[in-house]
């Protein structure tokens, strides 16, 4: 079983970022336009903090099945920073969420682009 989830857990990572990317690039580009918001923007955004959700807890449930082992503890910042990552895209999104559809666009590219930059600095970090 934990090699399934493993092997979840690392196709995820890369469907997430292609995710991440489109959505700060489409969105991106409507904020660059000066455009509201659309259907589409939301969509990406949506998608790409659902996958992100799902990297989550498949980690959450490899952290659990992995309890007892020597090198738990050295993964538990990769647990942490992944845990802050999401935090934000969800506290930008509901920002974006909240806003009139003219105002959003900046929020959802944030919502991309934040949690991504986190993800980077905690490979960084990592493999330092």
């Amino acid at each position: 079983m934990e090699a399934l989830v493993l092997s979840l857990h690392d196709w995820v990572r890369w469907i997430l970022l292609a995710a991440g990317v489109l959505s700060a690039v489409i969105t991106g580009l409507t904020w660059i336009r000066h455009a509201a918001a659309n259907a589409l923007d939301k969509a990406l955004s949506g998608a790409f903090i659902g996958l992100l959700d799902l990297q989550w807890l498949l980690g959450v449930a490899l952290f659990l099945m992995q309890l007892g082992d020597p090198g738990l503890a050295t993964r538990a910042f990769h647990g942490g920073a992944m845990t802050v990552a999401a935090l934000s895209a969800h506290l930008v999104r509901a920002r974006a969420r909240g806003a009139p559809d003219e105002e959003a666009a900046p929020h959802y590219v944030v919502s991309a682009l934040l949690p991504l930059l986190i993800i980077a600095l905690a490979l960084r970090l990592w493999y330092a």
